[in-house]
């Protein structure tokens, strides 16, 4: 009774050990997830400056006289069609502007070009002779120069290409692209980039519309910026980390180690003792239904079953096996030899001696 009591209290204490190794690994789940879903170091971007090129166009076409504007001699954008056949020149201002939200001392480089191109087909380039180099200071500077556009030069110019190339079309672009280059200084960084707005003036003819000069591109922009970027740590992260991989290593061990001992250590089924007991010796044994007798009758108590099988296969005697009714699984084997009774009584929830 003593051996089984202490086998109930291991049972028990098995079973809270599982309880709380499992306990503990789901416990280490959301601390697993919480700890790897935060990153041990991130970077934050801090803008120190920002900065914004304006490349603008304007103009003033002068016309020819007419009769469809009212002898209007100027048009500018917006206040009318600029037909082809009407205009004799324009008068194209650029106007740079740099925007910053630092004081910059800055050099500006610039080269102004133009082309002439019949799309898909030629294209030729053409020297303006317009550049320079300048110094400004401040949060917003910028230049401003002229650019005088002769559309009769340009006809001029597209018809000659036109019969040295033996090409032709309806549609023929006259582009501006000054290419400006700009180093600025300020208590924050530098800034060297480049900065292109093109203007294009695109000639049509012989279509519904009539003889058109469409302008394109005449406000530009791009912005950029200076940033400095910082590496923040979090060692609480790595803390997390930690304290996860020991907490599921505990608990996944101690789980895995009471499990098994749980396993090992539990008590068999009572029918499965009994046939453990009873298998090495099958041919040896006969189920009794009555009760071994009492009284008159000396009972020599044997140590194992397999004593038992001894003392019978020397007598020449059978083992007889009784359930006693009343007691659980209890049950007596015996040999009777006159009024001598040997026996070996077995508690099934003990583990059995062969």
């Amino acid at each position: 009774m003593v051996q089984t009591s202490k086998k109930n209290s291991l049972g028990i204490v098995l079973k809270l050990l599982i309880v709380v190794f499992a306990v503990l690994v789901i416990a280490a789940v959301p601390l697993g997830v919480r700890a790897y879903s935060t990153p041990v170091q991130e970077e934050s971007t801090s803008v120190l400056c920002s900065y914004q090129h304006r490349g603008n166009y304007s103009y003033v076409a002068h016309l020819k006289p007419n009769q469809f504007y009212d002898n209007k001699q100027v048009l500018y954008p917006g206040s009318g069609a600029l037909y082809t056949n009407l205009v004799e020149n324009l008068d194209v201002t650029f106007t740079y502007t740099f925007v910053s939200t630092q004081t910059s001392d800055l050099v500006v480089d610039y080269v102004l070009t133009t082309e002439l191109e019949m799309p898909d087909k030629w294209s030729k380039s053409f020297q303006t002779g317009i550049e320079n180099s300048i110094v400004l200071t401040g949060e917003t500077a910028g230049f401003s120069v002229e650019i005088p556009i002769d559309v009769e030069w340009i006809e001029n110019i597209k018809n000659t290409l036109e019969a040295e190339t033996g090409t032709s079309s309806s549609t023929y672009n006259f582009r501006i692209t000054p290419r400006i280059h700009v180093l600025s200084e300020n208590s924050v960084g530098t800034i060297d980039e480049y900065f292109i707005p093109e203007l294009v003036l695109e000639f049509t003819s012989g279509s519904a519309e009539g003889n058109k000069i469409t302008i394109s591109g005449l406000d530009n922009s791009a912005s950029g910026s200076i940033t400095e970027t910082y590496t923040t740590f979090h060692p609480e992260v790595l803390n997390d980390r930690n304290l996860f991989v020991a907490v599921s290593a505990v608990g996944l061990i101690g789980l895995l180690f009471t499990s098994f001992v749980f396993t090992r250590t539990r008590p068999k089924p009572p029918e499965k003792l009994i046939k453990q007991l009873t298998s090495p010796f099958e041919g040896a044994i006969i189920d009794s239904s009555t009760e071994p007798p009492r009284e008159g009758m000396i009972t020599v108590g044997m140590k194992s079953l397999q004593d038992l099988v001894y003392v019978g296969e020397g007598l020449g005697k059978p083992v007889l096996h009784f359930e006693k009714p009343g007691e659980k699984n209890v049950h007596i084997f015996y040999v009777i030899d006159g009024t001598t009774k040997y026996e070996y009584i077995f508690e099934a929830h003990r583990k059995p001696k062969k």
